[in-house]
């Protein structure tokens, strides 16, 4: 069932249209569309008050467009959301968070990605040690830009995360996996000092410019060569077989990429991100 029913769409300024629900649509036993509406409503009310009107109207489409898409997600992903959750003020204070981002930055703050977080803030079978995490990276999200959130799903690809395959098939695993993180995310990982400090000053990564790493070298060690007999024949296999794979490497073998190392607060950053295109679980990393 849609959770948005013909005819809830309303006109707002300059031609574009925020949805509505149309009455109460239940999202999960106990919690409506309604109840997450007036939530939002009240925590915008108590936030914007006087700010000038053309950018009050702004921050209110803003803000109803956020609205939408965590209604959307929460109505997806309804049958591990706990309602009672709603009620904690960590969790109140977390959508404060969240919409105040959300309606001053717009797609800058990254709101896709807020809403998938506080998906996970009030889902079941959450660590005490999840819910920190998750609730520093949706303060943290807004301050990064797009290009370093993309550095920073790179650098877990590198570094942490292992796709496992039958022997064999595994590069061609890999090689649908980098096809879609390329279009969704690019290849632009060489970022100045500066990009490298700020992401460190947010908390999301420890950035030691003294290290270093060849990318490649790593990358390959992780799957055994592709069942190459050394690294040189495993990179022509690569580029032959998985140009996908090569284009990565050659893009993520920076001078820098040895110096940075995800926090738990990063990596639930790059998870929520890289989670678009493949599911990986929280807790294989944050627990």
């Amino acid at each position: 069932m849609s959770l948005f029913n013909a005819g809830t769409s309303q006109e707002v300024s300059n031609g574009s249209t925020a949805i509505q629900a149309q009455g109460d649509v239940t999202i999960t036993n106990g919690l409506s569309a309604q109840d997450v509406k007036v939530i939002f409503e009240l925590l915008f009310e108590n936030q914007f008050p006087k700010i000038q009107e053309i950018a009050r109207q702004q921050a209110i489409l803003n803000g109803n467009e956020f609205q939408a898409k965590v209604i959307s997600d929460l109505h997806k992903n309804s049958k591990r959301i706990i309602t009672d959750k709603f009620k904690d003020p960590d969790v109140q204070a977390l959508l404060n968070d969240a919409l105040i981002s959300a309606s001053r930055k717009g797609e800058k703050s990254h709101p896709e990605l807020l809403s998938k977080l506080i998906v996970e803030k009030v889902s079941s079978g959450n660590s005490d040690l999840k819910d920190i995490v998750i609730s520093e990276a949706i303060d943290v999200i807004p301050k990064l830009t797009k290009q370093q959130i993309a550095l920073m799903c790179g650098v877990f690809i590198l570094k942490d995360m292992q796709i496992s395959s039958p022997s064999g098939e595994v590069i061609y695993l890999l090689s649908r996996f980098h096809d879609k993180f390329e279009k969704t995310f690019g290849l632009d990982f060489n970022l100045s000092n500066t990009n490298l400090n700020h992401i460190s000053y947010t908390g999301a990564c420890n950035y030691n410019d003294f290290m270093g790493i060849n990318a490649i070298d790593a990358y390959l060690g992780k799957y055994n060569n592709f069942g190459a007999a050394n690294k040189i024949e495993a990179q022509a296999k690569v580029k032959a077989v998985a140009p996908s794979i090569h284009n990565f490497l050659e893009r993520i073998n920076t001078p820098t990429i040895g110096g940075i190392t995800l926090t738990s607060v990063g990596l639930a950053i790059a998870i929520t991100a890289i989670n678009e295109i493949q599911q990986i679980e929280y807790s294989n990393w944050i627990r």
